[in-house]
């Protein structure tokens, strides 16, 4: 039983640190700490200084641009940009309703004629006001318009003979997708 003989520190370490380890380490993270030190000095005292002034110089450049307009220009400038934004928030609301206008003639016979169209926006209803050449050309312009995607429902609500022609008042109610609600 030779084997059970021998120290147990010499049975369990066989590997033994060397000396020169732990002072490269040291080494190694003094050189670490030297750069960031480097770095931050760098930063702090060579690049804070350069983009101050920097900043600096633009605000002296746009003050003196500022100075350089009138007073008076400067309020029309900004009464003109104002008056874009306004017509700009306008418009971008209005472009989901123009797109209904050509639907609308796409799924319009050629013997009728509108006299008005009314839009209302929450109820997705459209009310048109035409004359139709007779009463055959006004049901066929029913069926187009109940064959038509963009339609939910169509209902007539009033139609009158005149002299040459019908004159008539449908509500059509549009679906959603169409108005973009």
């Amino acid at each position: 039983m030779p084997q059970y003989t021998r120290n147990l520190n010499d049975q369990f370490l066989k590997e033994r640190m060397t000396v020169k380890w732990p002072w490269r380490m040291l080494v190694f993270s003094f050189i670490v700490f030297i750069a960031s030190l480097l770095v931050y000095f760098g930063l702090r005292f060579g690049y804070k200084p350069f983009i101050e002034k920097s900043i600096a110089g633009t605000d002296a450049e746009l003050n003196k641009l500022s100075l350089g307009i009138q007073s008076a220009d400067q309020k029309n400038f900004i009464n003109f940009y104002s008056q874009i934004a306004n017509l700009k928030s306008v418009l971008g609301a209005h472009v989901t309703t123009s797109n209904l206008l050509p639907l609308l003639e796409s799924v319009t016979h050629q013997k009728v004629v509108y006299a008005s169209t009314n839009l209302s926006v929450p109820d997705r209803s459209l009310r048109i006001d035409g004359f139709a050449e007779s009463y055959e050309v006004l049901s066929a312009q029913l069926a187009l318009y109940k064959k038509a995607s963009w339609v939910e429902s169509v209902a007539l609500d009033s139609s009158s003979a005149a002299e040459k022609n019908v004159k008539f008042s449908a509500r059509i109610k549009v679906r959603n997708e169409i108005i973009h609600l």
